[in-house]
């Protein structure tokens, strides 16, 4: 019995490392899974400035066409 006691602080000692492990890998995950979620929100917001840009785009190019066809006395109809 006094021979496996003697062992004893090892096994603790390791226990308590893989614990230590394990609680640092699921630290690890959680970060992992926060910077993939920033990075989509990310490539959304990009998204929308592009798609806000076209926008921005085609009014400015109906406007001119507007002021363009207004110039020449012609409404468009």
């Amino acid at each position: 019995m006094r021979r496996h006691l003697r062992h004893l602080p090892a096994i603790v000692l390791l226990f308590g490392l893989g614990v230590l492990l394990v609680s640092e890998g699921r630290k690890s995950a959680r970060f992992s899974d926060d910077l993939r979620e920033s990075e989509r929100q990310s490539e959304a917001y990009d998204l929308l400035a592009a798609v806000n840009r076209i926008n921005d785009d085609a009014g400015l190019a109906r406007y001119r066409e507007d002021a363009r066809l207004a110039s020449t006395g012609n409404d468009g109809d």
